[in-house]
């Protein structure tokens, strides 16, 4: 019986959903189009052909040939060429350009003479993504056109070409970029504000459909559906919401890692594990919330505010083992902090569950959280009333 009870209300969720286009707009379209946009808007992996300057007072082979490595960078593209630093310099206030590289005169003898010229690299780092970008691009052309004069004078005293290469660097770096070979920013960003908007909306969902039964008075109907029963009541509710939650998610990870080659190392089981983990607690995470605070407007702005703040306290921009310890405490109330560690070792790295035992655990303590709240949480829908 319990069963037909739940079926009957979950169809009764599904009419209610269906016939209110700002749940449509907010449960389907604003996942969808979030989703499309993350992953689309850095589909190239990194930043390419960011615009930049030259300052050019040698007029030299070498900074000519400086010019055209910088040019050749696939994160930056030469756009102008001035013949003042203030004129660059405005160039450079004013964001028409990201950077510039000052190449002063003589640069070239000395070059030649072995006396280490300076060139002068500026960039803007208002942007960090892009301030960065500039920076590596720059350093990197500079550092490659400089050694072309030392090793043609190098060759030109009988030195091989495995001597001049070892006098120019003595050590060779074998760089290995661990779980994101390609040092894609889209692997970087989509694989944690993707989820942590998805999470967002859905904390602010749950709150509002139960909300939404107070406010217009249908809290009566519902509950002689489920018998009174404030757990039946919620499963026929929230079983809808969390097949259409999942199914979203399961449609980012498809898309992510199936057609955009995200990195995988694990299963796609734990995938899937920790779709069902991510939806689970923020759904818990919104009806505790709701439980506690049974206000409609009051519950979705605290559910808004602790979605906004897991995006800082979850690590991935910052790492939280950085942060004050106070910070560190706090880190572990926030959903996103633990599907990002989950993330990170289970399917990013490939490592086993036990490496991130307590995290897991933790995502089933905010799925369970409503249930310390069941009692008032009935109470609050039979007594309280509506607050505009």
């Amino acid at each position: 019986m319990r069963f037909i009870e739940i079926h009957r209300i979950a169809i009764r969720e599904c009419r209610q959903f269906m016939s209110n286009h700002l749940l449509v707009a907010i449960g389907i379209v604003s996942p969808l189009l979030s989703i499309a946009f993350f992953l689309s808007m850095l589909s190239v992996g990194q930043p390419q052909d960011l615009p930049v300057a030259v300052v050019d007072q040698d007029h030299s082979p070498t900074s000519r040939a400086i010019t055209q490595a910088l040019d050749a960078m696939p994160g930056t593209r030469v756009v102008a060429h001035y013949d003042t630093f203030g004129e660059a310099r405005d160039a450079l206030m004013q964001r028409r350009i990201y950077g510039f590289m000052h190449l002063p005169e003589g640069l070239d003898k000395q070059l030649i003479g072995s006396r280490s010229p300076r060139i002068g690299i500026y960039y803007t780092h208002s942007y960090f993504m892009a301030g960065t970008v500039v920076m590596r691009d720059m350093r990197m052309a500079a550092t490659l056109a400089s050694a072309a004069p030392a090793r043609a004078q190098l060759t030109a005293r009988g030195a091989t070409d495995e001597t001049a290469q070892a006098i120019l660097q003595p050590i060779a770096i074998d760089l290995r970029l661990m779980h994101n070979p390609t040092a894609s920013y889209n692997v970087y960003l989509s694989s944690m504000i993707v989820p942590g908007l998805l999470m967002l909306f859905i904390m602010l969902l749950t709150p509002y459909c139960i909300g939404t039964e107070v406010k217009f008075e249908r809290v009566g109907a519902w509950l002689r559906l489920a018998k009174d029963n404030i757990y039946i009541a919620l499963a026929g509710k929230l079983l809808p919401w969390f097949g259409l939650h999942l199914t979203i998610m399961l449609l980012y990870a498809l898309v992510a890692y199936g057609f955009m080659d995200f990195p995988l190392q694990g299963s796609l089981w734990s995938l899937l594990l920790l779709s069902v983990l991510s939806v689970a607690a923020a759904m818990g995470f919104g009806l505790f919330i709701y439980a506690l605070v049974p206000q409609l407007r009051m519950s979705m702005s605290i559910c808004s505010l602790w979605g906004v703040l897991s995006f800082s306290m979850a690590g991935s921009a910052f790492p939280v083992e950085a942060m004050d310890a106070p910070l560190q405490a706090v880190a572990w109330l926030f959903p996103l902090r633990h599907v990002f560690m989950v993330y990170r070792s289970v399917v990013l790295a490939g490592d086993g569950w036990i490496v991130v035992g307590w995290h897991a655990l933790m995502l089933l303590v905010f799925t369970c959280l409503p249930l310390l709240t069941m009692s008032r949480l009935k109470r609050s829908l039979k007594q309280y009333d509506y607050v505009p």
